[in-house]
């Protein structure tokens, strides 16, 4: 995947995350990151956040396999 791709797929996850989240339509939501320069934060950081969401991620799975066991 390349990365236009990859930063097109995390804002479509983005979106639709927080539009349920916040009980919002999806073009309310857009236009809140498009008000906050959201995308460009994203698009200079997106290699540093992915990393930081994938460790949490990661985190998130031990913690659910130690406790099952």
């Amino acid at each position: 995947m390349s990365e236009k791709s990859e930063i097109i797929f995390m804002q479509t996850r983005l979106i639709r995350r927080a539009s349920e989240e916040w009980h919002l339509p999806i073009e309310k939501v857009v236009a809140i990151f498009k008000k906050t320069v959201f995308w460009t934060i994203l698009k200079l950081g997106m290699e540093s956040f992915i990393v930081k969401v994938m460790t949490l991620c990661l985190k998130i799975l031990m913690n659910f396999l130690q406790e099952r066991g």
